[in-house]
């Protein structure tokens, strides 16, 4: 842990605002960092990236150094583990295979008075889009993606169930992104 951010930790602890905010800032690279992975709308992103801050805050209180964890990776760690949640809790609401599954997540959606209507309709249609573009790669391409990004798989792990080196699990992890991007005009 680098000494400022663990003085500033400290600070934080005991109620220091401009600890606080200079931790937020430090981390805040890490926070969009983790969203990447999350399929969202602006207004989701908006959400997360709240909780991110109050994930922050809470483990600035619970952190013990004593435990010779640096702080860096135990926050890490607890966004992971919520990102992780958050991402299982999509997963169950979409499918890539049919977008929206009909059911529970529009029941779920109409509980929600602060969802509208528009984001709903956004939401299908970036799954509908993503989809078709995953449609468009190769067999491993697309198996490296999901397993990569959806199931959170080591390409270590991919590499040996498809039978390949790392290397080619890379190279066709890259190929798949580069396609991707190409498809759905990112730049």
């Amino acid at each position: 842990m680098t000494l400022e951010i663990q003085m500033n930790v400290e600070k934080a602890k005991l109620g220091d605002k401009q600890a606080k905010e200079y931790l937020i800032d430090c981390f805040k690279p890490l926070f969009y960092k983790m969203m990447l992975f999350m399929p969202s709308g602006k207004r989701d992103r908006e959400e997360l990236f709240q909780d991110s801050v109050l994930i922050l805050l809470e483990a600035v209180n619970r952190y013990d150094p004593s435990k010779n964890v640096p702080f860096e990776a135990y926050i890490r760690d607890r966004l992971k583990f919520f990102y992780y949640n958050q991402l299982k809790k999509k997963e169950a609401d979409c499918s890539l295979d049919t977008g929206w599954e009909e059911g529970n997540a529009f029941i779920n959606f109409m509980a929600d008075e602060e969802n509208r209507i528009e984001d709903f309709i956004e939401d299908k249609e970036e799954y509908k889009v993503l989809h078709e573009a995953l449609t468009q790669l190769t067999q491993k391409q697309r198996k490296v993606i999901e397993d990569f990004y959806l199931k959170r798989k080591k390409l270590g792990m991919i590499a040996k169930e498809m039978g390949c080196s790392y290397g080619v699990a890379v190279k066709h992890k890259e190929k798949a992104l580069l396609k991707l991007k190409k498809i759905l005009k990112v730049s």
